[in-house]
């Protein structure tokens, strides 16, 4: 029976990942006749000797394994891997991702409805925070992952939602689309294939779907130089793209209830409206038990204060490692000087050193932006000019206040 199902995993180097990847795909198979195709960029470690005889151990004449000489990136390897796919879909995954319990399912009932690309739910290790449930887009325009870092059991984190794009570490489409579309533009390397081919997609008149019952945990940017290209790539993607996108990271906040906001360095972020602040202060008050803490930042993860008064109360009790985890929360959902020196501290003193010198590389970057400040004032006054002859109003007022305000 032929295969109605093609995963294509790309893979350079990184055995243990592409074994720890191969093995739970087997241990959750997919509930339709499925084909798994391992396009090997010429991985120097123990790949070519290890991953046929593991592949077909696994899923047997499933299995197929194509080999490179030289690293050809991850869209020739894609385009090959889908040159031979078999299947009704092609799956393209990343070697860096891990299966989990009932992915398959969810993501074939998508495809067979909607007949676009459809993308998975990416978790961060440990499977409790959002990696990916969508790519947005601000304005400039940058492609930034909506409601990253919020709880897997957020109900943001669980609605399936149509976006603009989806990451190319779980991507799933018809194969025949894929061939109309003509597979990924080999002109990137190792970065906005997976968007661009997207966006070609929307433009075919095709729809694009993240499917949160689908999901899998995602380790993120394993393969070695995977940032190489990243200026040739952002310059072949505006030189295509460029006012021919629309920001929507807002929209997508708005409709769960959010509004976006923007760091003193210029950067979009997410934030509870006023209204909700309020109501959040005079509830939690007279909140003292760090566990209702603990419940009130996971139920509501825009919640500033709790963030600090729960790292304080870990701190007091020299819980150094917990407290730096939150403090990294913190930092990540409110990039600020105090934060960055918060989570200095924490992680200094809970022997983190890696994480301290992050922190440091925070701080670092923020106080270049404010040195930087005329440079940035100008640059919103003109994303303002621009978002006001898009009409898009309310945005282009938001860049023109943050403008005013640091003009002072």
């Amino acid at each position: 029976m032929p295969p109605l199902l093609s995963i294509i995993i790309p893979v350079y180097g990184q055995w243990p990942l592409t074994r720890q990847c191969l093995t739970s795909l087997a241990e959750h198979r997919a509930p339709v006749p499925t084909e798994i195709i391992v396009v090997d960029n010429g991985s120097p470690d123990a790949t070519p000797q290890e991953l046929a005889p593991l592949g077909q151990t696994l899923f047997g004449s499933a299995f197929r394994v194509i080999r490179n000489e030289t690293n050809l990136g991850f869209a020739p390897a894609c385009n090959q891997g889908a040159h031979q796919a078999q299947g009704t879909f092609l799956f393209f995954l990343n070697n860096d991702t891990i299966a989990l319990p009932g992915w398959a399912q969810p993501l074939l009932e998508q495809l067979n409805t909607t007949g676009g690309i459809v993308g998975s739910r990416l978790l961060y290790p440990g499977a409790e925070r959002v990696q990916h449930v969508g790519v947005a887009f601000t304005p400039g325009p940058k492609v930034c992952h909506v409601f990253e870092q919020f709880p897997a059991t957020h109900p943001a984190a669980q609605r399936r939602r149509e976006v603009q794009a989806v990451t190319g570490a779980a991507l799933a489409l018809p194969r025949r689309l894929f061939e109309d579309l003509h597979g990924f533009d080999e002109g990137f390397h190792n970065g906005l294939e997976d968007v661009d081919l997207c966006l070609r997609a929307r433009d075919a008149g095709r729809s694009i779907v993240c499917e949160p019952r689908s999901t899998l945990i995602h380790l993120t940017s394993q393969t070695p130089g995977r940032f190489a290209a990243e200026t040739a790539n952002a310059q072949r993607f505006a030189a295509r793209w460029m006012g021919r996108i629309r920001p929507d990271f807002h929209r997508h906040l708005e409709a769960e209830g959010y509004i976006m906001g923007l760091s003193a360095s210029l950067h979009p972020i997410m934030l509870l409206p006023a209204s909700s602040q309020n109501k959040l202060l005079e509830r939690s008050r007279h909140i003292s038990d760090p566990r209702l803490l603990l419940d009130a930042i996971i139920q509501e993860p825009l919640w500033e204060p709790g963030y600090d008064r729960l790292a304080s109360w870990l701190e007091g009790r020299n819980a150094w490692t917990e407290a730096a985890a939150l403090r990294l929360l913190a930092a990540q959902f409110f990039p600020k000087e105090q934060h960055f020196l918060a989570l200095a501290k924490a992680a200094t003193r809970a022997g983190d050193t890696a994480l301290a010198r992050h922190a440091g590389r925070l701080l670092e970057q923020e106080r270049l932006a404010a040195s930087r400040l005329p440079e940035l004032i100008a640059y919103a006054q003109h994303l303002s000019a621009q978002l006001t002859a898009q009409g898009d109003l309310s945005l282009a007022q938001l860049y023109a206040l943050w403008a005013q305000t640091n003009a002072q």
